[in-house]
């Protein structure tokens, strides 16, 4: 159907972008009165029937965005399209709808689907010279590798730096204005630490650790950052355990962002959950000795949590080379 449409794909800032424009030109044109974002997770089948066979009010099109494809059945959703207005345009966004569904094949059977994926290697460094030319500026080879070294790939990420790399660093981006301006990603920390336990390298480990803690980290927010690691794999976990392994559908379900969720999948694909309790378990009990005075940390002396950071670590890589009996 010509007025049907359905974002889709795991490139979440691509996707957003792309909805985004569409409105914004969309209310440019036909006016926001026409305009209408509703959540399709929350929403009724009627309402949307309402919405979608409504006439556009002294204007020749409507546009009604719903994100989050609805859970309908194949008859369901094949009776929401025939009733669309031919004035309306219906557009569907879902990063990672359930492909299990009926009325999603429907949908896609139906739709023009356009569907964003995740951009790496030459595409992703296109694409970051394009957005740099759009700030004004211009970056140098190296330099882009040095950002995607510290930031990671997330194009989220990488246009919130370029911004602040554009502003800062003059007519071009060079290494050194990466290395000085770029903040390493949450994520990217992560993802690193993430990889080394997940393989049970415990001296690469506590090696990036270091390597972290050398260039500004400060051991509390190492420690909090680590504490927010484990509280992350306990829901992707979770998730996995309950036979879900699509990471943008455990994001949603667990609260962690997309780039953490899979991160983790291969790490909570392979951590038996009786060694997971265990691991909570210790974490907590730090934690509550660390605030309640129970270990002696402050900014001037840091041994104790440096120690605690060691061991929860070694914890980690022990609880992930844990065989399933």
């Amino acid at each position: 159907m010509q007025n049907v449409f359905l974002f889709t794909g795991l490139n979440l800032f691509a996707l957003r972008q792309e909805k985004r424009r569409w409105m914004q030109e969309f209310a440019a044109k036909h006016g926001t009165e026409n305009l209408l974002s509703i959540d399709g997770q929350s929403i009724s089948l009627q309402k949307i029937l309402d919405e979608v066979s409504a006439a556009p009010f002294i204007s020749t099109n409507r546009l009604t965005v719903i994100n989050g494809v609805p859970k309908l059945a194949k008859e369901e959703m094949r009776g929401l399209i025939d009733a669309v207005h031919p004035s309306c345009i219906l557009l569907f966004a879902d990063p990672a709808p359930d492909k299990r569904l009926g009325g999603l094949k429907e949908l896609m059977a139906s739709a023009t689907v356009k569907e964003f994926s995740p951009i790496r290697g030459k595409l992703l460094e296109d694409w970051i010279r394009s957005f740099v030319r759009e700030c004004g500026s211009a970056i140098e080879p190296v330099a882009i590798q040095r950002l995607l070294m510290i930031a990671g790939e997330d194009q989220e990420t990488l246009a919130q730096e370029l911004r602040k790399l554009a502003l800062g660093s003059g007519p071009t981006i060079t290494a050194a204005h990466v290395t000085l301006l770029a903040v390493p990603s949450g994520d990217q920390e992560i993802w690193q630490l993430t990889s080394l336990l997940a393989r049970s390298d415990l001296p690469a480990a506590l090696s990036y650790a270091r390597i972290l803690l050398r260039s500004g980290e400060d051991p509390f927010s190492l420690w909090n950052m680590l504490l927010w690691m484990v509280r992350c794999l306990v829901g992707v976990t979770l998730c996995v355990s309950e036979g879900e392994k699509n990471p943008a559908k455990i994001a949603s379900t667990a609260g962690v962002p997309f780039p953490t969720a899979r991160t983790f999948l291969p790490l909570a694909q392979k951590i038996p959950l009786s060694a997971l309790r265990e691991l909570v378990a210790w974490s907590v009990a730090a934690d509550r000795d660390l605030k309640t005075g129970g270990y002696r940390a402050t900014a001037e002396s840091s041994q104790e949590l440096l120690a605690l950071i060691d061991e929860l670590l070694v914890r980690c890589c022990e609880a992930s080379s844990v065989q399933v009996r």
